[in-house]
């Protein structure tokens, strides 16, 4: 039984983090632009990133660190912060 219910884990492991990943391309234009529509950004690092008004509408953020991240006014219509580290985060109101 155990066996069974390591393999299974290993097994959902691998497909959900295969099933979305960071697109580094978006990572580059979020960094640049502070503008990154419907962007995979999932898994990122983005506890350096300056997002302070970022437009964000229906990006993957998934278990990506937003930790101690300045998003105030960022807008995140949509956004999936699903599993996000967001400790400390600033997430007052999109501009």
């Amino acid at each position: 039984m155990k066996k069974i219910l390591v393999a299974i884990t290993a097994a959902v492991t691998v497909i959900g983090s295969s099933a979305s990943a960071l697109d580094e391309g978006h990572l580059k234009q979020l960094k640049e632009t502070n503008n990154c529509e419907r962007c995979d950004l999932s898994g990122a690092l983005l506890s350096e990133v300056r997002l302070t008004g970022a437009y964000l509408r229906g990006s993957d953020l998934s278990f990506s660190r937003l930790n101690g991240v300045d998003l105030s006014g960022a807008y995140l219509s949509d956004a999936n912060l699903r599993g996000a580290d967001l400790t400390g985060a600033d997430l007052r109101g999109p501009i």
